[in-house]
This record gives structure tokens, C-alpha cells and sequence, in this order.
């Protein structure tokens, strides 16, 4: 049930695209290291946010966001 919710919402196509992108990013010419370095951090963010949200709903029984302190 896991994995079908999973790749119902977070698709292993994007993922590995994500992780794609992150992995073969380099600094394009005309572009600073400072902005180099944000649009890698964005890649980064993107990719986790989305594991790491969905392992956390999955393991929690929901969605961890709607639920209270007590509840959480």
C-alpha cells in the first residue's frame, strides 16, 4: 500500500529526473557561482522535500501537517 501511494503521487519518473539534474548540474557559463549554488540548492530541496514528506505522511497515518501536537 505504501509503494502504490508512492507512485500514485510522487512518481519514480520525477524523482529520477530530479536526481538527474542534481547530479549532472554544472555551472553554465556567464552564470556566478552564487547563483550556481542557488539553483543547486533548489534541485536538492525539491528532490527531498518530496521523500522525505511522503515518508513522513506514510509513517505518521496521514498527513503529518493536518494533525495536532497531541495527535502527531
Amino acid at each position: 500500500m505504501k509503494r502504490m501511494f508512492l507512485e500514485k503521487f510522487f512518481p519514480t519518473s520525477i524523482i529520477a529526473t530530479k536526481r538527474k539534474e542534481i547530479f549532472g548540474i554544472k555551472q553554465n557559463s556567464g552564470k556566478t557561482l552564487h547563483e550556481y549554488w542557488e539553483r543547486f540548492n533548489k534541485l536538492c530541496a525539491i528532490c527531498l522535500m518530496m521523500m522525505d514528506r511522503s515518508m513522513i505522511d506514510v509513517a505518521s497515518g496521514g498527513a503529518l501537517m493536518d494533525k495536532t501536537p497531541t495527535v502527531a
